[in-house]
């Protein structure tokens, strides 16, 4: 668990542009500078602390300690490390170790902002610019709430469930409203989540972000969609409304209106039952569903995202899962690598799961999209100490040797996706390993549910 402020930089292949078009091959040290107390030692050089390396391959994706000859760069992810970092105003001294040729030199202040993106330009010998590289950063704070127990043994009933398949109910009972059902369960609501327990999942999956007041809600999309209702009753409109700029109070005052998109409504309706309403608060799920593994899911918005540090972000969710888990097993897991690194290392008491998109849409890590596969996520997944992945299932299904790639990493596995909602194929992946399978509509599809019903009859 994390004690000390770390810094992450990240060097991707094509993070280097040199101007004069000529392909230079150049080994990359990264070293700490404190922009608030550059001093200098006796050969010149900056004061500096030492950063680790890792390389996102196959046999050098665990961090250790940098040579001084530094790392080539050669199409080569790198991803540098310092769990010592200090210094309010602060910053990276990169060097371009060149074979029989003066070192090049650059210094990189980071942005106010955590995970920032910067542009450095990189000078020769003779100071002219002959280049320039393109450098993200992580600053991951530690989580300072008393209830952290660094001691604490990780979800011993979940190490159990792992052993034998965990089927986990899908947003509860399924996606949008259950309409084939008397209750017309809502996703994400604690009737939805009490009726997947009920149906015997294992565990149970939920989205969670925060509301403009900072409060963790469970809802799946980033936008709502309200409908306007004109001077003309036949003339309607929809406004989107981000979720983080809307109060919980707000939020929970939607009724009528909020849709999934233009064309399909998830009908919310005032009928529903106070816990068939949507935007249930994280701290009320904690207190009310029945004893159940949680599956929460951290959703924050990559490509726009809300805010400049998303430590507090992190920090907000892990507080009330500490302060209510009440010795409930919970993994956590998000799309975004950063939120998924910063749980990691803020706590030691629940595993994080990295989740992987369909492998045919490209696939962003660390703000770049330069991770083209599973096994690339594998590898980032085990230099970052994350506990597994959870994949789109059609690309295990399509190759079930992926399957066999991640467990050979030593990796937690689980899946998601409307390709399993079928009994057949899940038995088929928790054959071949799978850990976890998330799936809708786990009352009719859960293997379990079937034998139980056989055995009932």
């Amino acid at each position: 668990m994390l004690t000390n402020t770390c810094c992450l930089v990240y060097i991707t292949p094509n993070a280097i542009q040199w101007y004069d078009g000529m392909s230079r091959k150049v080994r990359i040290h990264v070293s700490s500078l404190d922009v608030g107390k550059v001093e200098k030692n006796a050969s010149g050089d900056h004061s500096s602390t030492p950063f680790e390396l890792a390389i996102m391959d196959d046999k050098r994706c665990t961090f250790v300690s940098q040579t001084e000859k530094g790392c080539l760069h050669d199409n080569e992810y790198l991803i540098f490390r310092n769990t010592h970092f200090v210094g309010e105003q602060m910053g990276v001294k990169i060097t371009f170790i060149q074979e029989e040729k003066p070192n090049l030199i650059t210094y990189v202040l980071f942005e106010n902002r955590s995970p920032g993106m910067v542009k450095s330009y990189i000078l020769d010998d003779q100071r002219s610019l002959i280049g320039m590289i393109k450098v993200r950063h992580l600053i991951i704070r530690p989580f300072q709430y008393a209830g952290v127990d660094s001691g604490s043994e990780p979800c011993p009933q979940f190490q159990m469930l792992i052993r034998k398949g965990i089927h986990v109910g899908h947003r509860g009972a399924g996606v949008d409203r259950r309409v084939d059902l008397s209750d017309k369960f809502l996703e994400n609501t604690i009737s939805s989540l009490n009726y997947a327990v009920k149906s015997g999942a294992d565990m149970v999956e939920f989205d969670v972000h925060l509301s403009k007041d900072n409060v963790p809600i469970l809802y799946h999309d980033f936008s709502v969609y309200v409908t306007l209702h004109k001077k003309d009753p036949q003339d309607h409109d929809t406004l989107e409304l981000p979720v983080k700029d809307l109060t919980y109070r707000q939020l929970k005052l939607l009724k009528l209106g909020p849709e999934r998109d233009s064309q399909k409504r998830l009908e919310f309706v005032d009928s529903d039952a106070d816990d068939n309403q949507p935007f249930c608060s994280l701290e009320k799920a904690l207190k009310n569903v029945s004893p159940c593994a949680f599956n929460v899911e951290i959703k924050y918005d990559t490509e726009n995202p809300a805010y400049d540090d998303i430590n507090h972000f992190v920090d907000t969710i892990l507080k009330i899962i500490f302060e209510y888990h009440n010795n409930r097993d919970i993994v956590i897991s998000s799309f975004d690598p950063d939120v998924c690194v910063m749980a990691q290392m803020k706590q030691s008491k629940y595993p994080v799961l990295f989740l992987i998109d369909d492998i045919k849409k490209p696939m962003d890590v660390a703000g770049v999209e330069t991770i083209p596969s599973i096994e690339m996520a594998c590898y980032y997944a085990s230099a970052m100490n994350l506990s597994g992945v959870n994949c789109y299932a059609q690309n295990l299904i399509t190759d079930k040797s992926l399957i066999r790639f991640v467990l050979s990493q030593g990796l937690i596995l689980f899946c998601y996706g409307a390709h399993i909602n079928d009994r057949s194929i899940i038995e088929d992946l928790v054959k071949e390993g799978v850990h976890g399978l998330i799936y809708d509509k786990i009352d009719i599809i859960s293997p379990k549910k079937h034998l139980e019903s056989m055995i009932g009859n």
